[in-house]
């Protein structure tokens, strides 16, 4: 769908809740806007990064370290590769968002697995998919704990985390294994889809030291105690005025994934229609009282019809314990990998996948998400349910 159609939906769905239920649209506007600014100025610190080729050189000073390189990378490169490849997808997911993940890690981990003769798409499985199984463990890993937090259900973090540890280890697991077995069914080509990062490793020049810097203060800023929009758009003009400085093209209208984010927003919108016409009250009232599975899948089933954030605004009132909570979050973290509106992460990985030259499949995205998608809130669930249950 095109942007200015999108726009449409967007105005029109919120002209429409502010008919029905007009005081639910401040609280809505409050909890969407400074997640889509956030996504907003992100992209464009990304896109402003990849105009000087920040994350290839650092990728190439990587490989040198680590021994990836070389003309024939072998199986030993390979297993290193995927461990990178995996662990930093984990580390940015748990302590800086998924979002955060599909954003930034996405190029950063096409360039290295071209580099080894991992399949790019394979590798960005593995990104999206530990995105959304690893978002459960802190709660500023995903948007939907945050909202969690703020109920009367946990006692701050400490009490988050002593619920989440252990079914959050489970689908990282689960997460990791996931795309080794897709990569045994995709094979890298020999028609420079894969290939060793030429040229050595030559020293990083000044732009993108410059950039590294940046964006390694912005991670640093992540983790402050204060809303992640407002580091995000200071370093996202920082990385505009450093380009017009460098007399570089600032084009931000391609920079930001316009139709990516209306689209996020008039899903939400639709939601909060839905839910201010007490639509889902009969579906609130008996999953209040049919246990941690079928809250969970019914958070798996929403979230792939209308988005995993407003699935778990509709959801919330049929959890009443932390243990229920956190079979939502799992329901709603772990089981939007389906539709590929399901999650507005898979949406902005697509989107940097297609800025490296890596398209989507989205037929083999969702036959993947069918297998894996069940197999994860089971687990997930069902070691939540061993100690609580």
């Amino acid at each position: 769908m095109r942007t200015p159609v999108l726009a449409l939906v967007s105005a029109l769905g919120l002209i429409t809740l502010l008919l029905i239920d007009a005081p639910s649209v401040p609280t809505l506007l409050s909890r969407i806007l400074p997640v889509l600014g956030f996504v907003a100025a992100m992209s464009v610190v990304v896109a402003a990064a990849g105009a000087v080729n920040t994350f290839g050189a650092v990728i190439g000073k990587v490989q040198a370290v680590l021994g990836l390189g070389g003309a024939t990378p072998g199986r030993g490169s390979s297993a290193r590769a995927w461990a990178l490849i995996l662990g930093v997808s984990l580390v940015i997911t748990v302590f800086f968002s998924l979002d955060t993940t599909a954003i930034l890690v996405t190029p950063l981990v096409i360039t290295l697995a071209r580099g080894v003769g991992i399949h790019p798409l394979a590798a960005a499985f593995a990104v999206i998919w530990m995105a959304n199984l690893g978002s459960l463990l802190l709660p500023i890993s995903n948007l939907t704990n945050l909202l969690a937090v703020q109920t009367d259900a946990f006692d701050g973090i400490a009490d988050y985390v002593a619920v989440s540890w252990l079914p959050a280890l489970v689908l990282v697991v689960v997460a990791g294994i996931a795309p080794l077995v897709v990569a045994r069914f995709l094979h890298v080509t020999p028609d420079g889809q894969a290939g060793v990062i030429s040229g050595g490793t030559p020293g990083l020049d000044r732009e993108t030291k410059v950039f590294t810097g940046l964006i390694g203060v912005l991670l640093i800023a992540l983790l402050m105690p204060v809303d992640v929009w407002i580091p995000t758009t200071v370093a996202a003009l920082i990385a505009l005025g450093l380009l017009r400085h460098w007399s570089l093209p600032t084009p931000v209208h391609h920079m930001i994934p316009w139709a990516t984010l209306l689209f996020a927003f008039s899903l939400t919108t639709g939601a909060a229609i839905i839910h201010s016409l007490s639509l889902l009250d009969p579906v609130l009232s008996a999953l209040s009282d049919s246990g941690m599975f079928a809250l969970a899948f019914a958070g798996v089933v929403l979230s792939n019809l209308i988005n995993n954030i407003p699935a778990y605004l509709a959801l919330e009132p049929a959890a009443s314990s932390p243990e229920s909570f956190m079979a939502l979050l799992i329901g709603v973290n772990a089981g939007p990998i389906i539709t590929p509106w399901a999650s507005l992460a898979t949406l902005l990985w697509a989107h940097q996948a297609r800025q490296q030259g890596v398209q989507v499949g989205w037929g083999m995205f969702v036959v993947g998400g069918l297998v894996l998608a069940p197999v994860a809130v089971l687990t997930g669930v069902g070691v939540l349910n061993l100690n609580y249950g």
